[in-house]
């Protein structure tokens, strides 16, 4: 849940393959597009006889513009609402805003968004 991109991607194959006792790439593969423009990181990590199959699936492409129509009722930049001239007049607690912007429009709204 929330909004990736590729980095969020290297960060997990960092740690899971150390963990699993691999060695980590040095760089990511292509992805491969996916519908509405997700995109499929497949990665084969190797280690004497071992191997290791990571898939991992960024959804944030699609789901970030519908996202953005929730912008009209933040106060302040988010990872997803950057411009100011949709930001609501009014301020917000820290606290409110936190969970206004991040909890709710970033994560829970991807659990409403897959469920439709």
């Amino acid at each position: 849940m929330g909004t990736h991109d590729s980095s969020w991607v290297r960060n997990i194959v960092h740690q899971l393959a150390p963990a699993l006792g691999f060695s980590p790439p040095t760089a990511l593969p292509k992805p491969d597009p996916l519908k509405n423009g997700a995109q499929l990181y497949r990665i084969e990590l190797t280690n004497s006889n071992r191997h290791l199959y990571i898939n991992a699936v960024v959804w944030s492409p699609v789901t970030s513009p519908a996202k953005a129509t929730l912008c009209y009722d933040v106060d302040q930049k988010s990872s997803l609402c950057t411009d100011a001239h949709v930001f609501s007049k009014d301020k917000r607690a820290w606290a409110n805003a936190y969970i206004k912007s991040e909890i709710m429009d970033d994560r829970l709204s991807d659990v409403t968004f897959y469920l439709i």
